[in-house]
């Protein structure tokens, strides 16, 4: 199933952490996301007396669970950090924004025509539960991709969709994950509008379709592409103020296509 990878890191992990002879240091940036049976696997690896812990571990009756649990939980924060063993330690202030940009024309038609596809793709009849649960995911994944950069598009446009191999009962879990981000796993799956016989009366013309539109997505140039020109013009200003910066993408296309056209677009030395 979708999350058999995920069990298969976890028994590793166990298997190695229960080794007495063996010193573990596991790292995370986000150790507590909210998420509190996760976080409660990570307490079991650390000792098998965390591994069925009380839902509720308040009152007196728990104070000695809680006071073994403190030995192996510490919180820092900025506040803690900026100042630390009575030194100053020049942590930074973070600094956000949000940079607004629009479609340009070429881009703008091929969202518009692919939302329009979208919703014609959803809301075809007479089909089963589980393959309008398909589409809806598909259409909202493909949608966000086309959003990312003309590179994910066309990676998702031309993808065969795993969605189609899952259990019923995990196409809601899968499609979240991907779309929304939702979970702590990273084996998210890749979700497209290539439908099998099984979800559409009409593959072939769907699947013409997809790849009209992998086409037309494909031969969109940076230069109609507005969101990567912004980011070329932030990146060029960060430069210039000495910074360094680092680049995040959603999608291994978008981080590809970004690293081809901005190591084209940027001088070496600035």
């Amino acid at each position: 199933g979708v999350g058999r990878g995920r069990q298969l890191r976890f028994e590793l992990l166990r298997a190695i952490a229960q080794r007495k002879d063996r010193h573990l240091l596991l790292v995370t940036a986000t150790p507590h996301s909210g998420n509190e049976s996760a976080f409660r696997s990570l307490l079991s690896l650390l000792s098998e007396e965390f591994t069925d812990l009380p839902e509720d571990l308040a009152g007196p009756q728990r104070e000695g669970m809680r006071r073994r649990l403190a030995r192996h939980l510490v919180q820092r924060r900025r506040g803690d950090i900026r100042n630390y063993l009575a030194a100053e330690t020049s942590f930074p202030e973070r600094l956000d924004a949000e940079v607004h940009y629009s479609l340009g024309p070429e881009y703008r038609t091929l969202f518009d025509d692919i939302l329009a596809f979208a919703r014609e793709f959803v809301g075809e009849d007479g089909e089963s539960q589980r393959s309008r649960r398909v589409r809806y995911w598909s259409a909202l994944a493909l949608l966000r991709c086309v959003s990312s950069s003309p590179a994910a598009a066309a990676a998702t446009l031309r993808n065969r969709s795993a969605l189609e191999e899952l259990p019923e009962e995990e196409l809601d879990e899968a499609g979240r994950r991907t779309v929304l981000d939702q979970g702590e796993q990273d084996d998210a799956i890749a979700i497209d509008l290539n439908p099998g016989s099984e979800t559409s009366q009409q593959p072939d013309k769907t699947r013409r379709k997809m790849l009209e539109f992998a086409r037309r997505a494909e031969a969109i140039t940076p230069e109609q592409d507005h969101k990567f020109m912004g980011i070329l013009q932030q990146l060029k200003a960060l430069l210039r103020e000495g910074f360094s910066p680092v680049v995040f993408c959603r999608f291994v296309e978008a981080a590809t296509y970004l690293a081809k056209w901005l190591s084209e677009s940027l001088p070496t030395r600035v």
